[in-house]
């Protein structure tokens, strides 16, 4: 009975393929991603760099430095500066990449959430 309505409404029963969710939430990511990679060359000059993490994360992987002690820095962000160093030798700007496809992943998620409780494109919108 289903397919039967399907034919005969036509092949755009489904609707548009921008009227998908997947196509919304797929171009919020890539303008997350594209204005993160458009400010990069602005944000990416050594005097406002941190350097705190990468610095403790290298000690830690020699086993010294503050990072031993309790309460000196944050654990998960160390451990992902850890990380960074174990995939990506000698090559901090990985880790600043990742950092801006989370970021872009978290306005997926955004989106997400207020498209459950306000609409489609009020999760475009406020993402």
């Amino acid at each position: 009975m289903a397919e039967q309505r399907s034919m005969a409404l036509g092949p755009d029963a489904r609707g548009r393929w921008w009227q998908r969710p997947w196509v919304s939430l797929t171009a919020v990511c890539l303008i997350a991603l594209g204005v993160r990679l458009a400010a990069l060359p602005f944000v990416a000059k050594p005097e406002l760099t941190f350097s705190k993490y990468p610095t403790l994360a290298l000690e830690m992987l020699r086993g010294q430095g503050q990072a031993q002690t309790a309460f000196s820095a944050s654990p998960l962000y160390l451990y992902f500066w850890i990380l960074m160093h174990h995939l990506f030798p000698g090559f901090q700007g990985a880790a600043v990449l990742v950092q801006m496809g989370l970021g872009a992943l978290t306005c997926v998620g955004v989106a997400l959430a207020v498209e459950c409780w306000a609409g489609r494109w009020a999760g475009v919108l406020v993402s």
